[in-house]
């Protein structure tokens, strides 16, 4: 900041100057900002194919549960040390109201394998995972947006309201705890008495 007057001195609170324009770009910030974006928009992507099937609605918990499916076309992959290669991918999922404002939201890093170590396999690897995530009441849509690391590439899928309230209702699992097996002392257990003569 430059001064007019160099005897007077500009005294801020952090956070009130603007990004250095000549500053090296943090490639996974502008990644999390490029998804938030996405998130939040109604223009499709098609640069990653990605579908979602199979939800699930949980009321008890106001949560939707379905398939998010991958198509490894576009992918770049890199080879790993067991002969093979593998692709990291960022997954944001949103529910989002009627103005595309953002009720609720998660985030997950995915990795996609390959058999083969090419960095472009010849036959596309079909990858699914489940997610699940809040759907509060006025929620009118759940959009899942998938990046590659690079950012260089993006593919996007939605559920509408009526898609979410036609699944099929289920109670959420409640999880069992597993009873713990008796410790081993790992001891010889009683050693018999000699007998007496």
């Amino acid at each position: 900041m430059t001064l007019r007057d160099p005897n007077l001195r500009a005294i801020t609170k952090a956070g009130y100057f603007a990004p250095n324009a000549n500053a090296p770009v943090d490639r996974r910030q502008q990644n999390m900002i490029d998804l938030a974006e996405a998130m939040q928009s109604n223009i499709p992507f098609h640069a990653l194919s990605v579908g979602l099937s199979d939800p699930v609605r949980y009321p008890d918990v106001d949560s939707v549960e379905f398939t998010v499916q991958l198509n490894s076309k576009n992918l770049t992959f890199q080879p790993t040390e067991d002969g093979k290669s593998a692709a990291t991918l960022i997954l944001a999922a949103a529910s989002l109201d009627n103005d595309r404002n953002v009720l609720a939201s998660r985030t997950e890093t995915l990795t996609v394998q390959s058999n083969t170590p090419d960095p472009r396999p010849l036959s596309p690897v079909t990858s699914s995972m489940k997610l699940a995530i809040r759907v509060p009441r006025k929620t009118q849509s759940v959009r899942v947006v998938v990046q590659d690391e690079d950012g260089e590439r993006m593919g996007a899928a939605e559920l509408d309201s009526k898609t979410i309230a036609a699944a099929p209702a289920r109670e959420m699992p409640v999880p069992q705890l597993k009873k713990r097996p008796p410790a081993h002392t790992g001891g010889a257990g009683p050693q018999p008495q000699p007998s007496s003569p």
